[in-house]
């Protein structure tokens, strides 16, 4: 076999696929075809089927991931905004900043952080 066709498959931009190639590509991989046929058929045809079925799952599985990852970005994006006080450095301070803000605004009733007060009734 021709190094270059082995360094095409190796090297094949599987992101950059246009969407009429990849529902061809669906089609022969959704069909089903007897592995064992293949087998018989031709030594090349078999590990060439399992890479284009596994190029189809890689779309099917980016394109499930994609929005999350996106809607991650900006959950993260989002987290970044939130400022906490500086003297917060490990998990230990930030449980007793969260313990100490709601003992603040429960307890006491009394919200530093906002605008206006707020009373519950503890008792």
């Amino acid at each position: 076999m021709s190094h270059k066709f082995i360094d095409s498959l190796k090297f094949f931009d599987r992101d950059n696929i246009s969407h009429q190639k990849l529902l061809k590509l669906r089609t022969v991989v959704v069909a089903n075809l007897d592995l064992m046929i293949l087998k018989t058929a031709s030594k090349a045809i078999l590990p060439i089927y399992k890479w284009l079925t596994a190029l189809v799952d890689y779309h099917n599985i980016k394109n499930t991931l994609d929005p999350k990852k996106k809607d991650l970005k900006e959950a993260e994006d989002t987290l970044a905004q939130v400022h906490y006080p500086s003297d917060i450095h490990t998990m230990a301070d930030f449980f007793f900043f969260l313990f100490s803000f709601f003992f603040v605004v429960v307890v006491i009733g009394q919200c530093h952080f906002c605008d206006y007060e707020t009373r519950y009734d503890v008792g």
